[in-house]
C-alpha cells in the first residue's frame, strides 16, 4: 500500500472489510475528510485506513478502555491527531459496564460480566466529541462497539456521510 487509492481494493481487501467501503466511496468521489474510529483499540486499524486510502485524511480514535490509551496517545503525538478514552452514546454524563473479564474486553454485554458490579466510564455523545477536537464532516465512521446501531440515530447528518 503506497498511499494512493486503488482501483479495486477488493484485490487487496476482500469486499467483506470495513477498509474497502471506504475506499470504494473514496474512489467514486464521496467527500470523506475524516476517519473516525469508535472502539478503536490501539489504533492499528486506523493507521491502516491512513496509509491506503489517503494521507491526508484526519483521523479520530475513540475507546472506552483506558488499557489503550498509551497507544493511542503515540498515535496521537506522532501524527497529531486525536484521541478518547471515553464511552459513546446518546447523551453525556457516565455510563455502567460490565467489568471485564480481560482488559481488552470491557463490554455491557451480561455474558461478559465478571459479577462484581461493574465499571463506571465516562460517556459523550459522538456530536459533543467531534466538536471537542474540532472534526467537520463528511466522516467515515466505523463503529466497533456493542449496540452500536442505536448511536447512529443520535449523530447530527453533518457529520455523517
Amino acid at each position: 500500500i503506497d498511499g494512493t487509492l486503488m482501483s479495486d481494493p477488493s484485490n487487496l481487501f476482500g469486499r467483506d472489510t470495513l477498509i474497502t467501503p471506504l475506499i470504494m466511496m473514496v474512489n467514486n468521489g464521496v467527500p470523506v475528510t475524516t476517519f473516525i474510529d469508535v472502539g478503536a483499540a490501539d489504533g492499528t486499524f486506523a493507521l491502516t485506513v491512513l496509509d491506503a486510502v489517503n494521507p491526508g485524511l484526519r483521523l479520530f480514535n475513540i475507546d472506552a478502555q483506558e488499557t489503550y490509551a498509551p497507544s493511542l496517545a503515540r498515535i496521537e503525538a506522532l501524527l497529531g491527531e486525536p484521541y478518547r478514552i471515553t464511552a459513546v452514546g446518546e447523551r453525556n454524563g457516565t455510563i455502567r459496564v460490565s467489568a471485564p473479564k480481560h482488559e481488552y474486553w470491557l463490554s455491557t454485554a451480561e455474558h461478559m460480566n465478571t459479577g462484581d458490579g461493574g465499571l463506571e466510564l465516562p460517556c459523550h455523545t459522538l456530536d459533543n466529541l467531534c466538536a471537542e477536537v474540532g472534526i467537520k464532516g463528511p466522516s467515515f465512521i466505523k463503529l466497533d462497539v456493542w449496540i452500536a446501531s442505536n448511536l447512529l440515530h443520535q449523530v447530527r447528518d453533518e457529520n455523517l456521510i
